[in-house]
């Protein structure tokens, strides 16, 4: 495999991204690939547990998504059924001396939003909107994707 071609990423999810901005963390040369004309994300809000901070912090995105974020002040877990209570979380600062990190809630949009900015400001990952990849192939040289409109992109390897 040729480590001098970039790194393929077709999507520009929150999975997307982050592979990206993994692949840039370990210096790798990135070109992403997302349909979608903007990085925007439906959804709902996100609860992210000391690991998942702990990942975005390793990314370097985490300075672009914390000021987006909820701090709770316990996590309540109840019987689906009943609506009781069956165990009380205390967080703060005593969990996060514990954990290594904190627990945050942030909307989906946010998170991916940080993630995007992290990725444009790298120097590494070149990212490429309204950009569909419809194939991908590869072999012993590395990969190639084809996008819509029959354009080939030539790399190291592809993750779709």
């Amino acid at each position: 495999m040729m480590t001098d071609r970039p790194f393929l990423v077709a999507g520009g999810g929150i999975a997307g991204l982050a592979a990206a901005l993994g692949l840039s963390r370990v210096e790798k040369s990135v070109r992403l690939f997302e349909q979608a004309p903007a990085f925007e994300e439906v959804g709902a809000g996100l609860q992210m547990s000391p690991n998942g901070v702990r990942a975005l912090q390793w990314l370097g995105a985490w300075e672009a998504v914390e000021p987006a974020c909820v701090i709770p002040s316990e996590i309540h877990v109840r019987d689906g059924r009943s609506g009781g209570m069956l165990q009380r979380l205390r967080l703060g600062k005593p969990f996060e001396e514990k954990h290594g990190a904190p627990y945050r809630v942030c909307h989906r949009a946010d998170l991916l939003g940080g993630l995007a900015r992290t990725a444009e400001a790298s120097g590494r990952i070149v990212l490429h909107t309204g950009t569909k990849a419809e194939s991908m192939a590869s072999s012993e040289n590395g990969a190639t994707l084809t996008l819509a409109g029959g354009q080939t992109e030539h790399g190291a390897g592809v993750i779709a």
